[in-house]
């Protein structure tokens, strides 16, 4: 009878360790570590978990094991599970201290906006911490005028209009922005311009905002924040920033921190426009010139594969490729690794594809270069300064015509 009360003892005492021990091992799955990949200045990328996180360190569970990465050598921490958002974007606010902000309803008072976005809710932030609201889509035909005049260091504010695809203004004093109407102060004359005839805001030169070394912090809907300092608790990213003040970000709503503070931006990050893409063959049309961040036809789940390298950044580009960007003077280097991009590399020898590299800022030639396919990749760091328009193009010197010439730049990066 003991012996049958002792088994039966031993029988519960086995079942409820069992239960604590399958507790524990749920209980650490359960908090594992946001999927993260840490991008370092010299370009190389780590993989794994993210454990521990603040404005001095980044902490990442990897294969290898625990790895910890002083913040001053990263260049990017990109969390790679979080998915962007499907939310408009038609409304935007840039910040003196360069966060910007995706709005879905904006008010002012004159002495505070009170705006919501996705991600972050409902903000009440004075207006004396905005450069600009953009109140319209934007789009190429006035990228540029828009881009003129949030840049003109007006010392009146600019309620801009759109007429077709031209861009004019009233200078004044803006006060009350309501759903239905912007009020704005005329020489000493109050006017009310319907809100839905505006297309943006642009406030008379601020001073620029002091402090060190930012942090973006880039949310799946869109918003930048600029954080002067940051510190994950759970799954809670904490910022502090200039303009915006304290904020709680859900962690799987960051899409990527910029250790750069955005001074360092991936060109597949740039909008660019394409049209004078030309086929080297005119019986041959090409059906992608350019693809972001791998090979195109791949879906976007490739690498680029540049000599005996894998990238997860940049651009692939077919032969016949132009490629146009407005910079507006604000970057002073272009750096990347260029090569052949090497995923269909068994079929090259056939063909012997040929490129030359061509690079120019506003018609000026800044590089030109010819690669084989056989070729090592080579590293690029080109001298922007005062370059208002960077084009990159790649023309055909292969036999072929076209046939497998695909070349890219991988991690290709403009610097300001």
């Amino acid at each position: 009878m003991r012996q049958a009360w002792c088994a039966a003892v031993l029988k519960c005492f086995l079942a409820i360790a069992c239960v604590a021990v399958f507790s524990v091992v749920w209980s650490c799955d359960a908090k594992a570590g946001a999927p993260a990949t840490v991008t370092l200045l010299d370009g190389t990328t780590q993989s794994g978990e993210l454990t521990g996180l603040n404005s001095q360190e980044i902490q990442l569970q990897t294969a290898q094991g625990t790895q910890q990465f002083a913040a001053d050598s990263v260049m990017q921490l990109e969390f790679t599970g979080t998915t962007a958002s499907e939310e408009s974007k038609s409304f935007t606010g840039v910040c003196v201290d360069q966060s910007q902000l995706q709005l879905t309803s904006l008010t002012s008072d004159g002495t505070t906006a009170s705006l919501e976005t996705p991600t972050l809710g409902k903000l009440n932030i004075p207006i004396r911490q905005f450069v600009d609201f953009r109140l319209a889509p934007l789009d190429d035909k006035v990228a540029a005028s828009w881009q003129d005049l949030r840049t003109r260091n007006s010392r009146d504010d600019l309620l801009v209009i759109r007429k077709g695809d031209v861009l004019d203004y009233v200078a004044g004093s803006v006060g009350r922005i309501t759903p239905e109407a912007v009020t704005v102060l005329v020489r000493g004359k109050e006017l009310n311009a319907p809100r839905d005839r505006i297309f943006g805001i642009v406030f008379a030169a601020p001073a620029a905002a002091t402090g060190g070394r930012r942090v973006a912090a880039k949310t799946s809907a869109g918003d930048v924040l600029q954080a002067d300092s940051f510190n994950l608790n759970e799954n809670t990213l904490e910022v502090a920033s200039t303009s915006l003040g304290k904020l709680e970000v859900p962690l799987d709503q960051i899409a990527s921190l910029d250790f750069g503070g955005g001074r360092i931006r991936f060109l597949s990050d740039l909008a660019f426009d394409s049209s004078a893409s030309k086929s080297p063959d005119p019986q041959e049309p090409v059906v992608w010139f350019v693809s972001k961040n791998s090979p195109a036809g791949a879906g976007g789940k490739g690498v680029l594969k540049i000599g005996n390298k894998e990238y997860r950044r940049g651009l692939w580009l077919h032969s016949g490729a132009v490629l146009r960007y407005r910079l507006n003077r604000e970057y002073t280097r272009l750096r990347a690794t260029a090569g052949f991009e090497l995923t269909h590399v068994t079929r090259m020898p056939r063909f012997d594809p040929k490129v030359r590299l061509v690079i120019t800022g506003d018609g000026k030639t800044l590089l030109t270069r010819d690669f084989n396919w056989n070729e090592p990749s080579v590293p690029l760091d080109v001298d922007l300064a005062d370059v208002r328009e960077l084009t990159i193009q790649v023309e055909s010197l292969g036999a072929g015509h076209g046939i497998l010439e695909h070349f890219a730049l991988g991690d290709a990066q403009v610097i300001q």
